[in-house]
């Protein structure tokens, strides 16, 4: 079902929102393995011409998602990803929380909410 009607959201910067989003219910319900899944297949749709704002999106819920799983690693990486794309501090909403994310793993705290 996930597949058919992402697919027909025709430009890839809406179907990356529209998965992202539903990684995010499915983190909210607790079924974090399908929310990794869904996240990377969001991932999978950005090109080079996304924008940096999308991108971080997509990374910062799924590094929260791969905290929640005790993923740690994982999310330090997605975290400090969108921290590294280019034009990143233009966008300090998504720059804030992907720095809390990252300080969050760190010092080894959990984060639960894919949306900060």
């Amino acid at each position: 079902m996930r597949s058919s009607w992402a697919r027909e959201a025709g430009d890839a910067p809406l179907r990356a929102a529209a998965l992202s989003r539903l990684a995010t219910a499915e983190h909210v319900e607790g079924r974090l393995r399908a929310a990794v899944d869904t996240h990377h297949e969001a991932l999978s749709t950005l090109t080079e011409h996304t924008s940096t704002w999308l991108e971080m999106e997509v990374r910062i819920r799924l590094g929260s998602t791969y905290a929640a799983a005790g993923r740690h690693a994982e999310a330090r990486e997605e975290f400090r990803t969108a921290l590294c794309l280019p034009g990143a501090g233009d966008h300090p909403q998504q720059y804030g929380r992907a720095r809390e994310g990252l300080d969050g793993t760190s010092a080894g705290g959990r984060r639960d909410s894919p949306d900060g």
